[in-house]
């Protein structure tokens, strides 16, 4: 691997970290971003899965749960509700357009687009998992606010 694919990677880090949500972030004023919702998601995901004892594999529900927003670097978040609810309509073009982009950037790791991929399809009981938590969460934030 080259170097500066590393540096790249790391920007994109930072990017995600830049990534605003249309949820506000829990007791304050300002939006979440993408990457302060993708640990807590992983973090009650491991908690629950351990917790439980899930007949899962943690270290592919850990994967979803890290991954699963990326491509809303390119995407942008998309609202349930509220302003902004139209860009549900380009949402999966959006996205697909985003994952291709993303492969295009990091060849050197397909892991990464065939884990996505895996989750939008959710084809197996890890990807469902954690697809439902993170609406739950999504719901439990807000009554924590």
């Amino acid at each position: 691997m080259e170097f500066n694919s590393l540096l790249n990677f790391i920007k994109l880090s930072h990017a995600f970290q830049q990534t605003k949500r249309s949820i506000y972030a829990t007791g304050e004023d300002r939006m979440e971003h993408d990457a302060e919702h993708s640990y807590q998601l992983t973090m009650v995901a491991w908690y629950l899965i351990s917790a439980e004892k899930l007949d899962l594999d943690i270290n592919v529900a850990i994967k979803y749960a890290l991954a699963h927003d990326i491509v809303e670097v390119y995407a942008g978040d998309t609202p349930n509700f509220g302003e902004g609810v139209e860009l549900k309509e380009t949402k999966v073009k959006r996205e697909e357009e985003a994952l291709h982009k993303l492969a295009r950037e990091f060849p050197e790791f397909p892991d990464l687009i065939t884990l996505i991929a895996r989750y939008e399809k959710k084809e197996d009981e890890e990807s469902r998992v954690i697809y439902y938590l993170y609406k739950f969460l999504y719901s439990t934030n807000i009554y924590f606010d």
